[in-house]
């Protein structure tokens, strides 16, 4: 078991308790656009006329940039960073609704694990008045590139929302926290992979 792939884990949860249950409704959701939440593809099954177990696969490629600049008495520096994160993650998640069918507010909690590519470019110049006059004509230059590859991230998440439904259309706002294992390198870098982070998003879809 100690050399067990932990996405496999959560597949296997998710098709044993799947297997193990009649359900009437199945649901298929997707986020629609990156700021709602990230790009992801959701099949939600129901295992009791309140309860629901999900897998969802979700897809990051995302891009943070800062940049800063300072002038005084004829120095001149800027500097400039881009922080991108690219990977993928797999959720295990139950919900337990408010009404039956899966419908309304509900509450939910769930496992997820990841694997991310992670990369940091800085770069930063100054320049003078005083030195173009002494003939340095360019200033100074300095470029650092940090990179983590193949990052793995496993945590939970707990938190709730409202599923708003109109025929088989439906609509789904949920919002929580997560906390996951992130390390501290990784973490100090990229922020949005930090131990713990809430979370926020909008999902549509159906219900069959």
């Amino acid at each position: 078991m100690k050399n067990t792939p932990f996405p496999f884990v959560l597949l296997a949860s998710f098709c044993i308790v799947s297997a193990s249950v009649s359900a009437q409704k199945n649901t298929l959701s997707f986020t629609p656009l990156p700021l709602t939440g990230k790009l992801g593809l959701q099949y939600e099954r129901k295992i009791s006329p309140w309860q629901t177990l999900s897998l969802e696969w979700q897809h990051w490629e995302s891009s943070k940039r800062n940049n800063s600049g300072f002038a005084f008495f004829g120095f001149i520096t800027s500097s400039s960073n881009v922080t991108t994160i690219s990977g993928n993650r797999l959720h295990l998640t139950g919900r337990l609704y408010a009404k039956k069918g899966a419908k309304g507010w509900f509450a939910e909690g769930g496992l997820y694990t990841g694997k991310f590519d992670v990369v940091k470019k800085e770069s930063s110049s100054s320049w003078s008045v005083w030195g173009f006059l002494a003939g340095d004509f360019f200033g100074s230059e300095s470029h650092k590139v940090t990179r983590f590859d193949n990052v793995k991230s496993h945590g939970f998440k707990l938190g709730g929302g409202y599923r708003w439904q109109k025929k088989s259309f439906l609509i789904d706002y949920s919002a929580g926290f997560e906390l996951s294992d992130t390390r501290a390198d990784v973490e100090k870098i990229a922020p949005r992979l930090r131990t713990g982070a809430p979370y926020a998003r909008i999902q549509m879809g159906f219900q069959f």
